[in-house]
């Protein structure tokens, strides 16, 4: 069966190409099924197609793109066809669980490694996919170490109403620090717990 092409919202395409001109790092932030995922294929297919490397850092250790979870791990894209299946991490930190609750600490510094790494490789694009804590006291903390560390050109959040504005609050007046709202493709269809949990143990 053949899937129907995705339909990228105008503010995808707007955002994508901005950062296509000015570059990166660029972080996406949002809830679980939010698209953040989705929205960084499209984003480094971009670039790809532009002759840059993209240099994707994987940091949701519940549902990660590249590596297995309880890890975070970077890999390179240089052709868009590579984005069509998983490739094999280059690197990955351990992190010991799905979740980031009690494991701030080996996130942060598994995440420090993975980034100078990343800007070792002279990529036209650092892309972090960080994961989709974002209620509670651990995912302000561990959104506001991630910031400060990695001080992203692009902070991009994809929610349906103000479900992450609380993350980015701390950092609305941060020089530098270009912060963006979009929406959630139409396509994007919220996973549950199970169907997540039984992600993970596939």
């Amino acid at each position: 069966m053949v899937e129907a092409p995705l339909t990228i919202p105008a503010e995808w395409r707007e955002i994508a190409q901005e950062v296509l001109f000015h570059g990166g790092p660029a972080l996406a932030i949002g809830a679980p099924g939010s698209g953040k995922t989705t929205f960084c294929l499209y984003l480094a297919g971009l670039f790809c197609r532009s002759g840059k490397k993209v240099v994707w850092i994987d940091a949701d250790p519940g549902q990660p793109f590249i590596g297995p979870p309880s890890v975070i791990s970077l890999t390179t894209y240089t052709e868009a066809s590579e984005l069509l299946s998983r490739k094999n991490p280059m690197i990955m930190s351990f992190i010991g669980n799905t979740s980031p609750v009690g494991r701030l600490l080996e996130m942060i510094s598994g995440l420090q490694k993975l980034y100078s790494l990343a800007q070792s490789l002279n990529p036209g694009l650092i892309l972090i996919n960080t994961c989709g804590l974002v209620n509670g006291g651990a995912a302000r903390e561990l959104k506001c170490h991630e910031i400060d560390m990695l001080s992203p050109r692009y902070v991009i959040a994809l929610q349906k109403g103000a479900e992450v504005e609380h993350l980015l609050a701390p950092h609305s007046h941060r020089a530098g620090l270009l912060i963006h709202r979009i929406p959630l493709s139409p396509d994007t269809r919220a996973s549950t717990r199970e169907a997540r949990r039984a992600a993970r143990e596939q």
